[in-house]
């Protein structure tokens, strides 16, 4: 539901209204007339333009800014007697406050549906019992007026954490990973890895999110042979430093800079060592298949909550008895009967009959031997 502030000039020779239904009575009589460009309206509109972000400039993404259109522009072309301005839901009771006190002091009023108040140039409240609320508010307004930290400064600053922790381990910033607020990738010698990290939620309610993903492009093309490429391509696996602390699928959430510092420390370390680790194909089947590896806590945790960053993946798909597979590891018959039975406990037989199709696959070919390890036998 939308929350707007109707802004008009009271006509010359009119009398100001004594009552909030006098005020309500005006503006439905404005409303609907053509009074050509107002220039106090272009005043306030350059105003709150210059005081909160609009989208087209001044935010760097479009959900930071205040102002979905540019009200300086919008004011210019407005010959309504009545303008109709729209607050948006974060930040509402400043950037409420803004508009109505710059409106009155250029001899505007203001009538608030919502509130049950309208303003008067001068200062003047109707119903005037509840002047003493929006003096309320000015004084603490006052009081606080110190810029508030905003979503865009938030993400500003994670953004500079992330990168001082990713890039001494070779990930550069890319700016063609967009679905994501920032990203930084590596090159793998089989592949390519990314560190993700997206901003969600209203301040002060933020939530933090990392992800760390990684393509094996040789792994990638088994799982393509047997059930079929896919536009864009598929990641071998993608985890969230959430996962190490039961927010596996969610954002972190966090309001102060200590618990800033522990998710940077999730990434620091534990995630980043993973992604070295997962570089090498040995790695990346030691982090898919051996759940010593890699093991999750929870603050409560579910019964069928994977224990491990491995019991994960192998939730997710075969893919870790492909690593296991082109390694050579000598345990691919063991992971292949855990697969089957965790995949029987999860009741899911679309995924055994998964595994049956890619064992087939597998079977009509020699398994390489990987990184010094032995081949083992022919999977059963």
């Amino acid at each position: 539901m939308s929350y707007d502030l109707r802004i008009w000039e009271q006509p010359a020779g009119a009398a100001s209204p004594a009552t909030l239904e006098d005020a309500g009575r005006t503006v439905l009589a404005l409303e609907g007339q053509r009074t050509g460009v107002n220039p106090k309206f272009v005043a306030l509109g350059r105003k709150m333009s210059e005081r909160f972000s609009t989208a087209s400039a001044g935010a760097s993404r479009r959900e930071d800014a205040v102002w979905m259109s540019d009200p300086a522009a919008e004011a210019q072309a407005l010959d309504a007697a009545v303008w109709v301005v729209s607050i948006p839901s974060e930040n509402r009771v400043p950037v409420t406050f803004f508009v109505v006190e710059t409106a009155t002091s250029l001899g505007l009023s203001v009538l608030d549906d919502q509130l049950g108040m309208a303003f008067l140039p001068g200062g003047k409240v109707l119903p005037e019992e509840k002047s003493h609320l929006w003096n309320g508010l000015r004084q603490e307004m006052a009081r606080n007026s110190e810029p508030r930290v905003t979503k865009a400064d938030m993400r500003k600053a994670l953004a500079t954490f992330l990168r001082e922790s990713v890039v001494k381990h070779g990930f550069q910033l890319d700016r063609t990973i967009d679905r994501a607020d920032v990203g930084f990738a590596r090159s793998t010698p089989a592949g390519r890895q990314t560190i993700e990290m997206t901003l969600n939620g209203a301040v002060p309610e933020l939530e933090c999110t990392i992800y760390c993903i990684q393509r094996n492009d040789d792994v990638e093309s088994v799982y393509d042979a047997v059930f079929g490429p896919a536009t864009p391509p598929r990641a071998t696996f993608a985890f969230t430093v959430g996962a190490f602390t039961g927010h596996s699928y969610v954002g972190i959430p966090f309001k102060t800079a200590a618990e800033i510092k522990a998710i940077f420390a999730l990434l620091e370390e534990k995630a980043l060592p993973l992604m070295e680790v997962s570089a090498s194909m040995s790695g990346l089947n030691d982090l898919m298949n051996r759940p010593d590896r890699s093991p999750l806590t929870y603050p409560s945790r579910h019964p069928l909550a994977p224990e491990s960053l491995a019991q994960r993946f192998r939730l997710d798909s075969p893919r870790p008895l492909i690593v296991a597979w082109m390694v050579g590891d000598p345990d691919f018959d063991r992971w292949v009967d855990e697969y089957r039975a965790l995949m029987r406990v999860e009741k899911r037989s679309r995924s055994e009959s998964e595994l049956d199709r890619l064992l087939a696959f597998l079977r009509d070919r020699d398994r390489p031997v990987g990184e010094g390890r032995p081949s083992p036998r022919e999977s059963r």
